[in-house]
Order: structure tokens, then C-alpha cells, then sequence
């Protein structure tokens, strides 16, 4: 008797079915798969981060990836400044220049006769007992922002003769171009941030000498599901689990069966079983943490699922064990 399945044998044409399908089925599926635990295995090696307030020190985080949600800003001393156009405002968070085109026109500028715009930021900024370095783009859109009447900016000699009207609100500057996309005219506008404000911001960044160098804002769903330096967290971290385990199980049946279509030998196919068992183990149980370290964004049913599937997993390889440590004549 051959080592191929009773109910294969007394089925012939259900073994050419299998024989026909289930290999290039298993190959599709296993494509999905060798992408997803790539990825959950890399979430499980990224970086924790850990959660801080902005109310006590945490020494024992010096150099982790910290994240936090910031209420309140202020400077202490030093101001926010814009030494091209001899503008700054002693106590702000934020200075701010930039030139507006017409409202018709496509084409941006943030330059003028060698005279660039930009974003000035105070010395320090800081939020309780914690002082946060930002770049601009996390604060412009977050910060109230208060016109600085362009009167009293000092200009750039290049920029006097180019002044052709002025107002409370803007210079407007003629602009002498000439090309396709010509934009004859631009406005030239400052604003500042005043300290201190009330703000809502969840923000991430490297704690060092309690102070947080910024690199990634949140909004509050990202910033509840996000614990660990991974592109990975929420539903996404949840789906890519899920499909892992999905397509590693189907992988698992349909080599299964294809090893029992061929006959293979009792040493390979145990092998070959016990390998896809022990990644589905592996993926169902990283799903299992994953989801029960994100129980606020996971549904109250998946880490038991999952970690039922990871404790078949486990007994499979057992049995398998135990089946195949005295191969039968026919194996051998």
C-alpha cells in the first residue's frame, strides 16, 4: 500500500483535480504570505515607543522614541525672528513670511531678487517641565497666528523700488517677469504666533536631555495605535495579521494534499508540514500580541482567535511528531 491518501486512491480523478489545482493555487497563495511575515516579523523588531506627559521626567527613557500629546506651548526667553527683512517679535513661537500670488494664478514663489521667505522659530518651545524642537510644518497649521503690519518691516534695498502699494495687511511687490507664467504682482505678508497658546497635538519624536526632537505628528487614532517604529499600526497591523494567517493556512492544507498526490516520502513531507505549521504558528502568534497590545483599535474577539490558532498550530506539530518517529514499512 502507497503512502497516498485512502480516499485519493478510491478517487482517481479527484487526485488529477488536486494534482491539477491545488500546486499553482498554493504558489498564489503563498505570494501574499511571503510578503506578510516579512512585515509582522519587522514590526516585532522595530523600536518600542513609549508614551510620556508633558507634567514629569522620565530619566529612565533617555534616548527611546517617545510619544506625546502637547496641550500647551510657550517660550521662555529669546524670540522669533527674520533677520532678511529685520522683523522679529521678542516671546513668539513662530515667525512667519511668504509671498501670495494673485488669487488667478497656479505658480508659487518663495523668493524675490535673492531674498528668500521662511518660517523663524523661538530659541526654545516648550510644554510643562518637557521642551520640544520642531520643524514648521508641525506647527503652522496648529498655532493662531496674528498679522504683522509690514510698515514696520525693515526691507531689503533690492525689494524699495518694488513696492507699489501698502497696507495693514501686505506689500504688494511688483515682480518684473517676463516669462510664460508670468506673476506681475506678488504680496509679501508676515504673521507671528504669540505665546503662550492652548494646542491639541500628538506628536512622536527622540528623547535626549528631556527634550523632544520632533519627527511625526499624529491625529488621536494614529497616535493610540501607534507603539512601535513601524509604517504598520491599527487596522493596518490588524489586516496584514489576518491576511498572514489566512494565506499561510490556505498554503499549509494545499501542500498537505499535494505531498500526499505525489507520494512523497515520509521524512520529506514531515519536513515540509512541520515548517508551514510552525510559520503559522509564528504568524498567528504575533498577530495574537500585536492585537492584544492594541486592544483599543482590535476587536474584543481577535487575540483569542488568533491565539487559538497559534495553540492547533502547536498541537499539529505534535501529532505530526509523534506520527512520524516510527515510519511505517510503506514510508521507509
Amino acid at each position: 500500500m502507497s503512502n497516498k491518501s485512502r480516499i485519493l486512491v478510491r478517487y482517481p480523478a479527484l487526485q488529477v483535480l488536486v494534482m491539477i489545482f491545488i500546486l499553482p493555487a498554493t504558489l498564489v497563495m503563498a505570494v501574499p504570505a511571503v510578503f506578510c511575515i516579512p512585515a509582522l516579523l519587522t514590526w516585532c523588531a522595530a523600536e518600542r515607543v513609549h508614551e510620556v506627559n508633558t507634567k514629569t521626567f522620565t530619566p529612565s527613557l533617555e534616548g527611546a522614541l517617545v510619544k506625546c500629546r502637547v496641550q500647551e506651548l510657550h517660550t521662555e526667553w529669546g524670540e522669533a525672528a527674520q533677520p532678511q527683512f529685520g522683523v522679529s517679535r521678542p516671546g513668539a513661537l513662530v515667525l512667519r513670511s511668504w509671498f501670495e500670488p494673485p488669487a488667478h494664478s497656479r505658480t508659487s514663489c518663495t523668493s524675490l531678487c535673492g531674498v528668500s521667505t521662511g518660517t523663524g522659530m523661538a530659541p526654545r518651545i516648550l510644554s510643562g517641565v518637557r521642551e520640544f524642537r520642531f520643524k514648521p510644518g508641525h506647527l503652522l497649521s496648529e498655532l493662531k497666528m496674528v498679522r504683522i503690519d509690514p510698515l514696520t518691516v525693515q526691507l531689503p534695498e533690492s525689494f524699495r523700488p518694488l513696492v507699489e502699494d501698502a497696507t495693514p495687511e501686505y506689500l504688494l511687490l511688483r515682480t518684473s517677469d517676463f516669462s510664460n507664467l508670468a506673476v506681475p504682482h506678488l504680496k509679501l505678508c508676515f504673521e507671528y504666533a504669540p505665546s503662550p497658546q492652548n494646542v491639541n497635538l500628538y506628536v512622536m519624536g527622540r528623547l535626549q536631555n528631556n527634550v523632544v526632537e520632533v519627527s511625526r505628528t499624529f491625529s488621536q487614532y494614529e497616535y493610540e495605535s501607534y507603539d512601535r517604529y513601524h509604517d504598520l499600526f491599527g487596522w493596518k497591523l490588524v489586516l496584514c495579521g489576518c491576511a498572514t494567517v489566512f494565506f499561510t493556512s490556505f498554503v499549509c492544507l494545499g501542500a498537505a494534499l499535494f505531498s500526499e498526490c505525489i507520494g512523497w516520502r515520509w521524512r520529506a513531507r514531515y519536513v515540509m508540514l512541520m515548517s508551514l505549521y510552525s510559520l503559522l504558528l509564528l504568524s498567528s502568534g504575533v498577530l495574537a500580541i500585536a492585537s492584544w497590545g492594541d486592544m483599543y483599535n482590535c476587536p474584543d474577539w481577535l487575540p483569542w482567535v488568533t491565539a487559538g490558532v497559534a495553540l492547533v498550530c502547536m498541537v499539529l506539530n505534535f501529532r505530526a511528531a509523534q506520527a512520524r518517529l516510527l515510519p511505517t514499512t510503506a514510508d521507509v
